[in-house]
């Protein structure tokens, strides 16, 4: 989370906490010095040792205050997707019961690689990638995940003729459809 200081820089909560405890803690000390000048060295130390307890505190707060936002970020995340998920479904039984066409797609990502230390094979495989959209039936959409591989295949062919190790890899990078309006 992040706030506006006064003079319009930009902040977050964490930071705004460590330095209110610092300007806390400079506060203190000047009020020890300038009020307690004549302590004894007893009493500094039970004051510096006060200091180390509050600043202790302050720091387990501060933690506990990293987790608590790390978590309520994750969920509203994670809350965010899956509001996505049932807005398209929506959508898309919307577009069914109107009697409008929809066009289930993936989009493949087709690419070699070799097993081999020559890097300039690398590179020539990362060049070679492609990536194309092909229409499915809705079936077939329903059953795969982006990320998911369709095929890894090592080149057995290529190996016993041309001495070249390698393999085919075809990935889901994404699915998606197509609405038609009527």
């Amino acid at each position: 989370m992040v706030l506006k200081m006064p003079d319009g820089t930009n902040v977050t909560v964490i930071e705004k906490m460590v330095l209110a405890t610092i300007g806390a803690i400079v506060l203190i000390v000047v009020a020890i010095v300038l009020g307690h000048g004549c302590e004894s060295p007893a009493d500094v130390t039970e004051d510096i040792e006060a200091l180390r307890v509050e600043r202790d505190n302050l720091q387990a707060k501060t933690e506990m205050a990293e987790r608590s936002l790390a978590a309520r970020m994750a969920e509203v995340q994670g809350a965010s997707e899956v509001y996505k998920i049932l807005k398209d479904e929506v959508e898309l039984l919307e577009a069914k019961k109107d009697g409008r066409k929809v066009t289930f797609y993936i989009e493949l990502d087709l690419r070699q690689s070799h097993f081999t230390l020559d890097w300039e094979k690398h590179a020539k495989d990362a060049m070679n990638a492609l990536q194309f959209s092909l229409p499915v039936d809705e079936d077939f959409y329903n059953e795969v995940k982006a990320g998911q591989p369709l095929v890894d295949k090592f080149r057995s062919g290529s190996a016993w003729v041309e001495g070249s190790f390698g393999s085919w890899k075809v990935t889901v990078n994404k699915k998606y459809t197509r609405i038609s309006e009527r």
